[in-house]
C-alpha cells in the first residue's frame, strides 16, 4: 500500500487560484504540488499546496499561474535544479544521481503525444517488479498515488479517473534538501 500523497484536486485547495492567476491548483498546480511532496519527503516537513502558494506570492515565485521553480523551491527548503534534457540516457543519468546522493527527481511529462510536456511528477526511488524489471516509482500529484514508470524507457501508465494515461519523461530537474 502506498503513502497518501498530494493531491491536485483536494478539495481543500483545489479551487484556490494558483499563484496570481488565472488558474487553479486543481487545474495546473502539478509542480507545486510537486515542490510540497518533495518538502515531506525530503525534510520531514509538512507543506500544504496552499502554504507553498501562499509563500509563493508574497515572495513574487510566479508569473501569472507560472511558478519560478528554483525560486518556489527554496521557499520549501529545497534545492532545485535547472532543467535537464536530452535522450533517455542522459536523463537515466540524472535520475540516479538525484537517487544515490538521496534526492530526488522532479520530471516533466508527456501525455498528449506533443514534445512540449504537459504535467509534473515527483520521482521518489528505483527498484524492481516482480519480474526483475528496473521500475522508478514516483508521486503523481493529478491521482494523489504513486505509480511506477520503466526506468529503462522512462515511460509508464497512469489512471486518471477511468482514462489511462501514458507518461513519457521529457525533462528532469533534481531536487535535494537546502543545507
Amino acid at each position: 500500500m502506498s503513502t497518501p500523497r498530494y493531491k491536485q484536486a483536494d478539495q481543500r485547495w483545489s479551487q484556490a487560484t494558483l499563484g496570481f492567476g488565472p488558474s487553479t491548483i486543481g487545474r495546473s498546480g502539478c509542480l507545486l504540488v510537486c515542490l510540497c511532496e518533495a518538502a515531506r519527503v525530503l525534510r520531514g516537513v509538512e507543506m500544504p499546496p496552499p502554504l507553498l502558494n501562499s509563500a509563493g506570492i508574497d515572495r513574487k515565485a510566479f508569473l501569472h499561474s507560472m511558478a519560478i521553480t528554483a525560486q518556489l523551491g527554496g521557499l520549501a527548503g529545497l534545492v532545485v535544479s535547472e532543467k535537464i534534457t536530452g535522450d533517455a540516457s542522459q536523463l537515466r543519468g540524472a535520475i540516479g544521481e538525484a537517487f544515490r546522493g538521496g534526492g530526488l527527481t522532479i520530471a516533466h511529462v508527456d501525455h498528449t503525444g506533443d514534445v512540449f510536456g504537459d504535467h509534473f511528477v515527483l520521482l521518489l526511488g528505483e527498484g524492481h517488479d516482480a519480474s526483475g524489471n528496473k521500475r522508478i516509482t514516483y508521486a503523481d500529484p493529478a491521482t494523489g498515488r504513486e505509480a511506477e514508470l520503466d526506468a529503462v524507457n522512462l515511460c509508464g501508465i497512469t489512471v486518471w479517473g477511468t482514462r489511462p494515461k501514458q507518461y513519457r519523461v521529457i525533462s528532469v530537474r533534481t531536487v535535494t534538501a537546502a543545507t
